[in-house]
């Protein structure tokens, strides 16, 4: 199903936007019909019961659920004490598609899908990073937090495959946004370092020119676009919360070059990087 999903985000990538993400533990109830977009729960602490509709999923942790709201769903811890902790993330995708009325069938009738996590670790990143994108920019930036809900389900796509093939080999989608978000981790994972779309093409299996092209046509940016916006973010968190030297900052990020580095931070923030840093400061004086 989450190759479903994935399918879906690929079709209506621009119409998908992320409204919610953030960690939960208060019991709740939310009544048939009130909302329609979709959230995907991650269990970090406790167990409960997670009911959708008609059908109750017992939920510990690791445990993964995801879910359509338009049915009435609810959380209730198993102790009284109300001691658990989910995270979760909300997203609505308007149009429609072949695969997203299947795959809402899908959920009509069996309620969610539940999932128990291996290793949740990745998985419990990328929601705090998509929480953490929704605190850092107030204009909610869509193309970031599409793209780590894109990586996000990819993760669970290849979880879920691993839990079902008893091979335990994973096996890659082939549809394009398998490919875009392939390419994004790596991006996650090596900003630092210096890339090239021969690189880049080798990691997904791709022709160099063809992945270019299907990433532009499928996120509207280039991968290059979207490197630039993996290590400004690395380096306003770096200017916000130490004291290394922009120099410093700028080889860390992969920039390299000091002055390549303040005209890209510039032309993102309209600000150097030395003001951006005192103007936080200034504003937040707990920042050092």
């Amino acid at each position: 199903m989450f190759a479903l999903l994935l399918k879906v985000l690929d079709e209506l990538w621009q119409q998908t936007e992320i409204t919610f993400a953030q960690p939960w533990e208060i019991p709740f109830l939310v009544p048939e019909g009130e909302r329609d977009d979709y959230e995907i729960y991650l269990m970090e602490r406790g167990k409960g019961t997670f009911s959708v509709g008609n059908h109750p999923f017992s939920m510990g942790k690791r445990s993964l659920i995801f879910l359509r709201t338009n049915q009435e769903n609810r959380f209730e811890p198993i102790s009284s004490h109300h001691d658990f902790r989910l995270v979760f993330v909300t997203f609505a995708i308007r149009g429609t598609c072949p695969a997203k009325e299947r795959l809402d069938h899908f959920l009509s009738d069996a309620g969610a899908l539940l999932l128990t996590l291996e290793d949740p670790s990745s998985v419990s990143t990328l929601l705090y990073s998509l929480q953490r994108a929704m605190l850092l920019h107030a204009e909610k930036d869509q193309f970031e937090m599409r793209l780590l809900l894109g990586q996000l389900v990819l993760s669970l796509q290849n979880a879920y495959v691993w839990q079902n093939n008893p091979t335990g080999k994973i096996i890659p989608g082939r549809n394009a946004a398998t490919y875009v978000n392939q390419t994004i981790a790596y991006l996650q994972e090596h900003y630092a370092e210096s890339l090239t779309l021969e690189i880049l093409g080798r990691n997904v299996g791709l022709s160099p020119r063809y992945l270019s092209t299907l990433y532009s046509r499928q996120t509207g940016r280039s991968i290059w676009d979207t490197l630039a916006l993996i290590r400004l973010d690395h380096a306003r968190r770096l200017l916000l919360t130490t004291d290394l030297s922009i120099t410093l900052i700028a080889a860390d990020t992969g920039f390299g070059d000091n002055q390549y580095f303040s005209r890209c931070f510039r032309k993102a923030e309209g600000i150097s990087p030395r003001e951006y840093r005192k103007r936080k400061s200034e504003y937040n004086p707990t920042i050092s």
